[in-house]
């Protein structure tokens, strides 16, 4: 039988989906790197990171 989904105890990650207030829930299996030095657009990036510098998020 084919599995459609990850199983629960595998490690899971809240995404934050681009241009939209929506975020998910991806299985880190699937996960996979973004354009590289693009800025993401969402309205709770600013709960995680202080600022985007040289194409990278981070904390002050």
């Amino acid at each position: 039988m084919a599995r459609s989904r990850p199983a629960t105890d595998q490690p899971w990650s809240q995404i934050l989906v681009h241009g939209t207030d929506q975020t998910t829930y991806v299985a880190e299996r699937n996960l996979e790197p973004g354009p590289s030095g693009q800025r993401v657009e969402h309205p709770l990036l600013g709960r995680f990171f202080d600022k985007f510098s040289n194409g990278f998020y981070s904390n002050s």
